[in-house]
């Protein structure tokens, strides 16, 4: 016969390691979602937000150093130690320390006054004669440089612009006028360090990357404090918007965050160049320590998942193996004590279970070995069916040659007695028909043996008790007590009744004769195999209807000495043949 397979199932460990897997899964993906969409771009809000609070101080600083230029000018032009400096005949000398000491002054009174933004600062009369106030080497290198300035820009002046010149240096060129009359008396030049008032170097500590521009209004470099080429700085500063925060330009293939001021009270402007890169540098950092830590905690759910499965199903894994065993047919396997409550009610109910079967396969046990015995019992009783068949048969035909019908009917009704009980030697349970067919067979025999002095009754209420079943061989042993230690003894015939009725889902058989009787408080007992009768027929019957129907099958005999006997035979319904 093939086997049918049974679909595989999914393992409960594995199921369970996967759920607990997805339940940690969950608000980790929920972590994930709300850093990504929220913290990041917080994040990334704070970061834009400091770059701005840096580039703000250093709009305000050189703001600051721009004015404080722009003041010094005007406390020049105000000063009359100046005044009388630069309107001395052509030729005439000028007391220099005193114009220092006037520079002092006002280095002294005005806090903003930063000596490092300026490197120098000169005068230039209207005779062209050059008066340092401040500055180191104003007879050589410097010297040089600003003379070059002042020849350039003679014509120009203008106290908000400052004009480009060599290296990172960037100066203011003013007018000297009278402020009484208004005329022109020469020229004033402040020579500026401009990286230092742009503070490039602070900045770029923080950002390394960092552009600091500084042009005119007109588009015009003055200074690019960063590593691009002045040519893409100034591309880049076309098409800027002033007062911009917000866009992003493209610079040396990086991705900027560019920042726009305009230096207050002139035509400057300073705009600012922050990777995007470094800005969000910490971002990376923040998020580097998230995943780490995202990670180390999966791989923590993971193992705590993997121990929990195992702590958790280990006992059901157990209970498995168990159950194997008693199914391999040991039934005297048991779980062991259990630590979860759980757990323990499932072992108490296997154990309470088993102990059940158990008791159940030695009652099943003991009764097959009792069943069986009344077996061999009945056979032991029996003759080789074969033999008495071939005797009988010889006699009949003896008797039918010798024209003794009566006798042949005899010998017919004994054969068909036998036969029967051949048929049913591997069967447990008969039809009524059956019986009642094997007990007609048998009174008929007795009926020829009394001479037809005993008489016998068949009854039954309702055609369908004939095909409900009750164990073989149950109704005849019955009806022979009757005939051979009721009406045996009595030597005079007698009267045999068998009537069958359906009560309560049973089925009820009464067998009845009026024999000699009996003492109820005597019962025969059985006797011995070498006795003239056994009396092994009632034990028997209870014995196999104990077995078979439990208390729900009774057998009550009464009887009354000289007057008769009663067997109340009563059998549940029974429809099945096995």
């Amino acid at each position: 016969m093939r086997m049918i397979e049974s679909p595989r199932k999914r393992s409960l460990y594995i199921s369970m390691l996967i759920l607990l897997i997805f339940a940690s899964l969950i608000p980790i993906a929920g972590a994930v979602t709300t850093f990504l969409g929220n913290v990041w771009s917080q994040q990334e809000e704070q970061a834009e937000a400091s770059a701005r609070l840096v580039t703000n101080q250093l709009f305000d600083s050189s703001s600051t150093a721009m004015n404080t230029v722009q003041s010094a000018a005007q406390y020049l032009i105000s000063s009359d130690e100046i005044r009388a400096a630069m309107m001395a005949s052509a030729g005439s000398s000028v007391d220099q320390d005193l114009l220092s000491r006037t520079l002092g002054k006002m280095i002294l009174y005005d806090s903003a006054w930063q000596t490092s933004d300026i490197r120098s600062l000169y005068l230039f009369r209207w005779d062209g004669a050059a008066l340092s106030l401040y500055g180191s080497d104003k007879y050589d290198i410097q010297y040089r440089r600003i003379r070059a300035v002042y020849d350039q820009y003679h014509d120009f002046s203008s106290a908000r612009t400052l004009v480009p010149g060599l290296g990172d240096n960037c100066y203011f060129v003013l007018d000297y006028n009278d402020y009484q009359t208004y005329e022109t008396y020469g020229k004033i030049i402040f020579e500026l360090d401009v990286p230092n008032i742009l503070a490039a170097q602070a900045l770029q500590q923080i950002y390394p990357s960092a552009a600091v521009v500084l042009s005119t209004t007109d588009g015009e470099l003055l200074s690019n404090q960063s590593i691009f080429p002045d040519d893409a700085v100034i591309e880049i500063l076309a098409n800027c918007r002033p007062y911009s925060y917000e866009s992003r330009d493209s610079l040396g293939g990086e991705n900027m965050f560019h920042c726009r001021e305009r230096v207050s009270g002139c035509n400057l402007y300073i705009d600012v160049f922050l990777p995007q890169s470094e800005i969000i540098a910490s971002l990376y950092d923040t998020a580097s320590i998230f995943i780490s830590s995202l990670v180390l905690l999966l791989l923590l759910t993971g193992t705590l998942s993997v121990l929990c499965g195992k702590v958790l199903l280990d006992p059901i894994k157990n209970a498995a193996d168990t159950m194997s065993r008693m199914a391999g047919g040991d039934l005297s396997v048991r779980m062991k004590e259990q630590q979860f409550r759980e757990t323990e009610q499932i072992a108490t109910a296997f154990n309470d279970m088993a102990d059940h079967l158990d008791a159940l396969y030695q009652d099943a046990y003991e009764k097959g070995i009792r069943l069986r015995a009344t077996e061999y019992q009945l056979l032991e009783a029996q003759i080789n069916p074969h033999f008495i068949f071939n005797v009988l048969e010889t006699v009949n035909m003896r008797c039918l040659a010798a024209g003794h019908r009566e006798i042949s009917r005899i010998v017919t009704d004994l054969a068909e007695l036998l036969r029967a009980g051949v048929r049913s030697r591997n069967r447990q349970k008969l039809t009524f028909a059956d019986e009642l067919r094997y007990v007609q067979y048998y009174l008929d025999l007795q009926k020829a043996r009394f001479q037809n002095a005993l008489e016998y009754e068949i009854d039954y209420e309702d055609d369908s008790i004939l095909s409900y079943y009750l164990p073989k061989l149950t109704i005849q042993p019955l009806v022979e007590n009757a005939v051979v230690h009721g009406l045996e003894p009595r030597q005079g015939g007698g009267r045999v009744s068998v009537k069958l009725w359906e009560e309560d889902e049973s089925i009820y058989v009464r067998i009845e004769d009026n024999g000699v009787g009996f003492d109820p408080q005597k019962e025969p007992e059985p006797a011995t195999m070498g006795s003239k009768h056994t009396h092994i027929a009632l034990p028997n019957i209870r014995e196999r209807l104990q077995l078979l129907y439990g208390d729900a099958a009774q057998l009550r005999i009464s009887s009354v000495p000289n007057q008769g006997t009663v067997a109340l035979l009563i059998i549940p319904i029974d429809e099945k043949e096995a």
